[in-house]
């Protein structure tokens, strides 16, 4: 049985537990853990964290307790979150989806902070608005749009200093 194969089956077993958990569990908060050994050192952990009758159920692909690929679902089993985390903080591209599948948001992390472009958009898909960061501060120009798409608003950040705002 190849890798893949293993991976696959062990990646079912940790779905299966994670739906049987999520669906046996009648308390009103808390979490819980499932940990699952592949092959190769890696691991897969399943948190379910509960708030009143809905499980959050987070997916983590791990090399090691601080570096490892988080992936979270809505209540509804649709993705909420994905991305990588390395030394306990957020790193590179970040995404995050509305419970009915569209892109909510993107944006990009160095060492835990934002860094660089990032993007949110409304439920309908039309973008909202449109950042740059440096170091986790404002940075560059920032553009508002409306649920129609039309801007509405200009802001021109020089490394968390505002410089400039515009409304449309």
């Amino acid at each position: 049985m190849g890798h893949l194969s293993s991976s696959l089956i062990v990646l079912g077993i940790v779905f299966f537990l994670g739906i049987n958990t999520s669906c046996s569990h009648n308390a009103s908060s808390g979490s819980e853990a499932i940990i699952v050994d592949t092959l190769g050192g890696q691991y897969e952990r399943v948190i379910l964290d509960y708030f009143g009758d809905t499980a959050v159920k987070t997916m983590q692909y791990q090399q090691d307790s601080l570096n490892y690929l988080e992936i979270k679902y809505h209540a509804t089993g649709e993705k909420y979150i994905e991305g990588w985390v390395a030394e306990g903080q957020r790193t590179g591209e970040w995404f995050s989806w509305y419970p009915n599948g569209v892109l909510w948001s993107y944006g990009e992390y160095i060492d835990g902070k934002r860094n660089g472009y990032s993007e949110a958009y409304y439920e309908n898909g039309t973008i909202r608005i449109e950042q740059h960061y440096f170091e986790g501060v404002p940075d560059k120009k920032w553009m508002f749009y409306s649920e129609a798409g039309e801007p509405i608003l200009e802001i021109v950040y020089d490394k968390g200093e505002k410089v400039s705002e515009t409304r449309y």
